[in-house]
């Protein structure tokens, strides 16, 4: 009997069982269809920004009237989780529906959270590290050497693993343990030239108004619960227990 214990017990303490999670979920996300082109077009000089193009079923980002340049925000409604649960993984799918030209890169950042999906004036930013108020996901998320799609199934443009962990740590962030569920996230792509010279150098990506469900901007979410011990926890647990054993059967 002692000794099946101390089996049992030796395996986990060499990580060997290990815990499951009955709740885990994967939630997909289309934007809200609010998500538009902020610009800062304005007859050909740099104005105020603005966020004037809803609906369309592309987004501009890069060079727009020069000096003039427009960024791509999306808005996605934050999901209710099971109490005790966090996003594990994410993902972020887009399609490039056209690279016009030969432009810089342009990277992805998490924004604040609101109530409402509408994309404002101020969510704009053009040039390289954003130290304001936003959270980058992943640099370089798009590139001049960014696949542009060759059919309406094909041709995806994802975030890569450093962006995949980049969206866990902003949408657990801007969940705050629930206190934010049924607000919206905006995520934002943006050049990161400033000032954006002139020339027809940029890109274009499928929005919320595209025609089709597999066209539209896709976040991926894999939630789980928070309360699983970590290895080094069962370690310690374990290790305790097979001192106790150890302990009692001197001590018969």
């Amino acid at each position: 009997m002692r000794m099946n214990c101390l089996i049992g017990l030796v395996s986990v303490v060499a990580g060997s069982v290990v815990a499951t999670n009955a709740g885990a979920a994967v939630i997909d996300i289309t934007p809200n269809a609010a998500d538009t082109r902020v610009d800062t077009r304005n007859l050909g000089t740099v104005g105020a920004p603005e966020a004037n193009d809803v609906g369309n079923f592309a987004a501009r980002i890069g060079e727009f009237f020069a000096p003039g340049g427009g960024a791509y925000v999306m808005p996605f409604l934050l999901p209710t989780l099971p109490v005790g649960e966090v996003i594990t993984a994410a993902n972020l799918r887009t399609q490039l529906y056209s690279l016009v030209g030969t432009p810089a890169d342009a990277d992805l950042y998490g924004l604040g959270v609101r109530t409402d999906p509408t994309v404002l004036p101020g969510d704009y930013y053009q040039g390289t590290l954003d130290t304001t108020d936003a959270v980058l996901v992943q640099q370089s998320f798009l590139t001049a050497a960014t696949p542009i799609r060759v059919s309406d199934t094909e041709g995806f443009v994802n975030t890569n693993e450093a962006g995949d962990a980049g969206l866990v740590a902003y949408l657990n962030s801007a969940y705050a343990g629930g206190a934010n569920a049924g607000q919206y996230a905006f995520l934002r792509v943006n050049y990161t030239l400033d000032p954006i010279p002139g020339g027809n150098n940029a890109y274009e990506l499928l929005t919320a108004n595209a025609g089709r469900g597999f066209e539209k901007p896709l976040l991926t979410l894999t939630t789980s619960a928070t309360a699983v011990p970590e290895p080094a926890s069962l370690a310690i647990v374990g290790l305790a227990a097979l001192t106790g054993l150890t302990r009692r059967r001197r001590a018969v």
